[in-house]
C-alpha cells in the first residue's frame, strides 16, 4: 500500500510536470533552481541545472524539505487528505503560507508555528469542511497576490485550476462561489490602475508670460511659442511700459 507521502507526491507531479522557465531560475517538477541548488550544496555536491535533477532527488527534496518541515507528516497521522492538501500548497506558496492558511481554517491563532495546538484543532474539525475553507482561503490568496502585483495576473487562472484539482482529487464537494473576503467565484483580475501623467514642465516662455498674466503658450488664446518668440514679446511690452512711465513723469 502506497505511503501518504508517496501518494501524495504521486498527486503533485502530475501537476507540477516538466520544466517550468517562467518560475524564477526556472523549475523542474515543481523544484525551483534555488532550491536545486541549496540541496545539491547539503549534499556536497556541485551545482547543476535543474534540468538534470533526478527521481531521487526530487523524492527527497519533497520528503524532507516539505512534507516533513511542513509538519504534514503529523498531519498524516490525522487525516492524509489534510496533509495532502497542505503538502501540495507548501510546495506552491511556502510552507510558512501554507501552516498560515492551515491554521486560519481550523481557528486558531496564525503564527505558522505547527505544534500541538494546530494538531488538536484539525483533529477536532469537521475534515471536510476544515478542507473546503482551506481551499477557500488559498484562492483569496491567490486571488489578493493577483491583486497586489501585476505580474501574477497571468498566473491566477493555473493557480484556480490547481485548487479544482485538488478539489476533486481529495473528493470535495464543489466550492460554493464565494470568495473568502473577495468577491465572484471566477473573478476577472482587476484592471491595472491608469499611470498618472506627470506635469509638463513649464518653458522659460510659460514663465515669463504667467509673470506678464499672458495666456499660456500653446492655450486657445496662443499658438504655441518658442522662448524666443515670447522673450521678444515680453521686452518689447516692458520698452512699452518704461516709456509710457517717461511720458508721465515729464
Amino acid at each position: 500500500m502506497s505511503t501518504p507521502f508517496m501518494a501524495a507526491l504521486t498527486f503533485l507531479l502530475r501537476i507540477e510536470a516538466g520544466y517550468n522557465p517562467r518560475d524564477p531560475g526556472g523549475s523542474m517538477r515543481g523544484v525551483l533552481q534555488g532550491t536545486y541548488d541549496r540541496f545539491r550544496e547539503w549534499r556536497g555536491q556541485q551545482r547543476r541545472d535543474v534540468r538534470q535533477i533526478t527521481d531521487e532527488e526530487v523524492s527527497t527534496i519533497y520528503a524532507l524539505w516539505y512534507w516533513r518541515d511542513g509538519q504534514n507528516d503529523k498531519l498524516e497521522t490525522v487525516d492524509r487528505r489534510v496533509a495532502l492538501v497542505n503538502f501540495v500548497t507548501g510546495v506552491n506558496i511556502g510552507i510558512k503560507n501554507a501552516a498560515h492558511i492551515l491554521q486560519r481554517s481550523a481557528g486558531v491563532r496564525e503564527d505558522a508555528v505547527f505544534g500541538p495546538v494546530t494538531l488538536a484543532a484539525v483533529r477536532s474539525a469537521d475534515r471536510m469542511r476544515l478542507m473546503v475553507q482551506y481551499l477557500k482561503h488559498l484562492r483569496t490568496y491567490y486571488w489578493r497576490l493577483a491583486q497586489t502585483d501585476p505580474r501574477h495576473r497571468e498566473s491566477l487562472h493555473g493557480w484556480m485550476a490547481r485548487i479544482e484539482s485538488i478539489r476533486q482529487h481529495v473528493g470535495l464537494p464543489d466550492l460554493d462561489g464565494a470568495w473568502v473576503g473577495g468577491p465572484g467565484s471566477t473573478p476577472t483580475p482587476p484592471p491595472a490602475a491608469p499611470e498618472s501623467k506627470p506635469e509638463p514642465q513649464k518653458t522659460v516662455g510659460d514663465k515669463i508670460a504667467e509673470m506678464l498674466g499672458l495666456p499660456k503658450s500653446g492655450s486657445d488664446l496662443v499658438p504655441e511659442l518658442d522662448t524666443t518668440t515670447v522673450a521678444l514679446v515680453a521686452g518689447g511690452a516692458l520698452l512699452f511700459f518704461m516709456l509710457l512711465l517717461v511720458v508721465l513723469l515729464k
